[in-house]
């Protein structure tokens, strides 16, 4: 974690990046018995999801290639094979997502790109290796790299499910529809509803880490339609979860590590597109969108000024929106993001925090680690009964966005 002072950037550079850094969890899975899974539109390895199972000095070892000598690899494990061989990636029980290219070698061809191959440099078949461990402990298990194979699988009779749907992220949403119909990707929503129902299986209960990390990439890339749409796309995951899930006895946690450079601007007129024009200059006499960013590749002036989008169909999947100074890509915001929560403790999330503390109060709810005392139990399973009122689930749908987007 990074110490929240000035010299912050002074520490970091003090720590080997080389060197695992291995902390004592006290998980969910292995103190209380309860079934883990994730979902992302990601990479399954990307900076969101493998905290989940893995830990290393730097969030881009997603695979061997990413090492810069062979006395790298020999400190630490990749986050990939973490996934794939640890504790507790390996009881992972529903991975979906994307970044197949992580756990393939780079003389394997991708099955959907016939260009494209794998990543890995140690020739390490990772996707064989999970469904070899599988079949030693006699799972019930399926791997899927589409949609329509995800289809097929019955959650009654699935016991461990990996999907990787791309070799890196996911497609947009607004872009599903070019797909072929083979090759097509399941939703947030669909994968969502998938784990839930592998997962809710488990009778001591389960835990879900769902990411919307698309939303993030495309305000990077200073497309506000693409990022609202990926923001609906999340907003039907939770929607998903708390469909499927019963308040009296889940925790549902929505999050966001931090905001976007998207600004709301003028004085639009009720009933206006909300990618439409806000109003007219009362300076340079031309329009303005509503939404705009602080930052990003949509600066446009010349020598005569501001860009004049009048006529500019501004609704467009791949308009960009006018930002205030040029960059490649649009910066992240600062103020405060929100955190909702709805279920058992879900008191623990209302008000002004630091970031870690969410973490603190996920550990106190689920009785585990140091707040198991509080519980009564010993191993909190026994005050998990009496002070939360037996509830068996607990699902966390945890975000990378916007939060100035959601809307529940």
């Amino acid at each position: 974690m990074k110490r929240k002072t000035r010299e912050a950037k002074t520490i970091l550079r003090q720590v080997p990046k080389v060197r695992c850094i291995y902390i004592l969890v006290e998980g969910l899975n292995r103190v209380l018995g309860k079934a883990v899974g994730l979902v992302t539109n990601m990479r399954v390895t990307h900076a969101t999801p493998a905290p989940l199972y893995s830990h290393s000095a730097d969030r881009w070892f997603e695979s061997d290639a990413n090492f810069k000598s062979d006395r790298d690899r020999s400190l630490c494990k990749d986050i990939a094979r973490q996934m794939v061989e640890d504790y507790p990636g390996k009881n992972l029980q529903v991975i979906l997502g994307g970044g197949r290219e992580m756990l393939m070698p780079n003389t394997t061809f991708d099955p959907e790109y016939p260009e494209k191959r794998g990543k890995r440099v140690d020739d390490r078949q990772l996707i064989e290796t999970w469904k070899r461990h599988k079949e030693e402990g006699k799972h019930r298990y399926r791997y899927v790299w589409n949609k329509k194979d995800f289809d097929k699988v019955d959650p009654r009779k699935t016991d461990y499910l990996l999907g990787l749907f791309e070799p890196a992220h996911l497609y947009d949403v607004t872009d599903r529809g070019n797909m072929k119909s083979d090759f097509d990707e399941p939703t947030l929503a669909q994968m969502t509803e998938k784990a839930i129902r592998i997962l809710s299986r488990n009778q001591r209960g389960f835990f879900l880490l769902v990411e919307g990390g698309l939303i993030d990439k495309r305000h990077h890339s200073g497309r506000a339609v693409r990022a609202v749409s990926e923001a609906l796309d999340l907003e039907n995951a939770v929607r998903t979860a708390l469909d499927l899930t019963n308040r009296e006895d889940t925790l549902v946690i929505v999050t966001s590590d931090h905001s976007q450079g998207m600004n709301f601007a003028g004085y639009a007129n009720v009933g206006e597109d909300i990618f439409g024009i806000a109003e007219i200059s009362n300076v340079d006499k031309m329009p303005y969108t509503t939404l705009m960013y602080s930052s990003g590749p949509g600066y446009r002036i010349s020598a005569t000024g501001r860009e004049n989008i009048t006529g500019v169909n501004t609704a467009n999947k791949d308009y960009l929106q006018q930002a205030t100074v040029p960059r490649s890509t649009a910066t992240h915001g600062g103020e405060d993001v929100g955190v909702y929560a709805v279920g058992p403790m879900a008191h623990l999330f209302t008000g002004v925090y630091d970031q870690h503390y969410i973490a603190h109060a996920m550990a106190y709810a689920a009785c585990i680690g140091r707040s198991k005392e509080h519980c009564g139990g010993g191993d909190g399973s026994a005050g998990v009964a009496s002070t939360l009122r037996q509830w068996r689930w607990w699902t966390q749908v945890a975000v990378a966005l916007a939060t100035v987007l959601v809307i529940f």
